[in-house]
């Protein structure tokens, strides 16, 4: 019997340490994500307008602001094979970075420098994109938040994070993503624009089409 309670006793033990271990705080790499993209009975936000990323520029709507920045374009080639997965947009030390539209946050990224928050975004027309918004510190919203274009989700490096991280520009790399499926592997492997195109939309012409 006393055997018998001390198994019972053993493993209690073992589970509460192991429901201990999984519960202590995430490492800087892992990554965040929204098991559930609208919960139930939760009221749908749905996108009708899109924004540039920066509440610095003095025109949010006119392409001309997204243009004006734009330092790397989507599909260019880059040192280890793969093609650029969205475009590059020129900013200065520590400009905060906003949300392009209405959505929700459905993943972050700790790793520096490809900290990166992603936001779901519901249309009108009933389909759903993904804006990634990459290189951030300092982010200032939780996966499941609701946030619109005056949510600031984050900011950009300040000058002793950009020599870290080996930029020769202080600058947001932004992706508008047609899905999520590849768990953000796309970023980083597509070869070809057609493998690209599969996974996201060219930003440039995404904002072209957005903005007046």
């Amino acid at each position: 019997m006393r055997k018998i309670h001390r198994l019972i006793i053993v493993t209690v033990l073992i589970l509460v340490l192991m429901i201990t271990g999984c519960s202590q705080n995430q490492n800087e790499n892992e990554v965040k994500n929204d098991k559930q993209s609208i919960a139930p009975n939760e009221e749908k936000k749905i996108c009708r307008e899109f924004y540039t990323p920066f509440l610095s520029d003095k025109e949010r709507t006119k392409y001309n602001s997204i243009s004006e920045r734009l330092i790397d374009v989507y599909g260019a080639y880059r040192r280890r094979g793969h093609k650029h997965a969205g475009i590059d947009l020129k900013g200065v030390y520590e400009e905060k970075v906003y949300c392009i539209g209405v959505g929700k946050v459905k993943g972050m990224l700790y790793s520096f420098p490809n900290n990166a928050v992603l936001i779901e975004h519901y249309l009108t027309d009933g389909t759903t994109i993904f804006s990634s918004y990459i290189h951030v510190v300092d982010e200032t919203v939780s996966v499941g938040d609701w946030v619109d274009e005056k949510t600031q989700i984050g900011r950009l490096f300040n000058k002793d994070e950009q020599k870290k991280a080996g930029f020769d520009d202080t600058h947001l790399h932004i992706e508008i993503r047609k899905t999520i499926e590849d768990e953000g592997k796309a970023s980083y492997s597509c070869k070809t624009i057609e493998e690209l195109n599969k996974y996201f939309i060219d930003p440039q012409e995404f904002f072209k089409e957005q903005l007046e």
